[in-house]
């Protein structure tokens, strides 16, 4: 007997390679070979299922590494800020579904606010590295935003970059900032 799990699992598969078109209960009870009757023995509703989907994302993408980043035992910002890199730049189906979310971000308001949720909860705990570093707020999230750009604009380019060049790019752009605490004048 399928689980809930396994349901989720399918559907986090054929959105990262088929795209949020292909995220249908009939798709997916095909691709598991099991009835709708069986999809809705776990879920209540196909908007119930689409909230799990996306919770597991949320975890696996950010929760997580956010997680651990902060439970290695290191207290140094710029070390957490390099693990945190470390970790997303980890090859893995996150990769596809990061791009995935964001294409079905476009075309559904639920979808798109777990997504404005999750990236406001990646720059502000990159900020708050930034700060705890030393930076001003303001320059702490100008120092998030351009790291977070860069790992989001490098995983677009996954035919043309790999994991580890993103991965070497970030953790450059991490030891450049890392000089000094701020680049405000009169601090």
């Amino acid at each position: 007997m399928a689980r809930k799990s396994n349901w989720i699992d399918t559907a986090v598969a054929v959105l990262t390679d088929e795209g949020s078109a292909h995220l249908t209960i009939d798709r997916l009870s095909a691709e598991m070979g099991l009835s709708k009757g069986s999809f809705y023995h776990h879920f209540k509703s196909y908007d119930a299922f689409k909230g799990e989907v996306l919770s597991r994302y949320e975890w696996e993408s950010t929760t997580s590494l956010i997680a651990a980043s902060e439970t290695d035992g290191e207290q140094d910002p710029i070390h957490k800020l390099r693990r945190l890199v470390e970790l997303a730049t980890e090859p893995g189906v996150q990769t596809g579904l990061q791009g995935a979310v964001r294409a079905w971000s476009m075309q559904d308001q639920a979808v798109r606010a777990v997504q404005d949720r999750i990236d406001q909860a990646r720059l502000d705990y990159v900020s708050s590295l930034w700060r705890e570093f030393g930076c001003s707020a303001d320059e702490a999230l100008t120092r998030a935003k351009t790291l977070y750009l860069l790992l989001i604009g490098g995983r677009q380019l996954a035919a043309y970059l790999t994991a580890e060049d993103l991965r070497e790019i970030c953790l450059r752009a991490i030891a450049a900032d890392s000089r000094e605490p701020s680049t405000e004048q009169g601090r």
